[in-house]
């Protein structure tokens, strides 16, 4: 497999994911003709393990969309082992990330 170049501007948007009993989390989808090439996540202010776990998670997100991985196995993944995953405050945060990525890639079909 072989990575798409990073065009050196991408547009996209950030989504404030307020997470019941936790944190708050920001994760910036980025667009390459109306295609979903990018993401980043950061929780809240604070460092820590929490927000290196999502950062890197956006990171291989990223990874897997350079190198071109089916958005249609990706949105069965996230359906299958993400969405509707619960935590002790209720709906966990990579649940409610799974919803806002899966809405998105889901937007480019129609």
């Amino acid at each position: 497999m072989t990575t798409k170049k990073r065009p050196e501007i991408l547009v996209g948007k950030t989504h404030k994911i307020k997470i019941e009993g936790c944190a708050t989390m920001y994760a910036t989808l980025n667009k390459e003709e109306d295609v979903l090439a990018e993401v980043i996540l950061n929780v809240g202010k604070k460092g820590g393990c929490q927000n290196t776990c999502f950062y890197v998670s956006g990171v291989f997100l990223s990874i897997l969309l350079e190198l071109g991985v089916s958005k249609e196995k990706l949105v069965k993944t996230m359906k299958k082992h993400l969405i509707g995953v619960k935590c002790d405050a209720g709906e966990s945060c990579w649940s409610k990330l799974g919803g806002v990525i899966v809405n998105e890639i889901e937007k480019e079909k129609a």
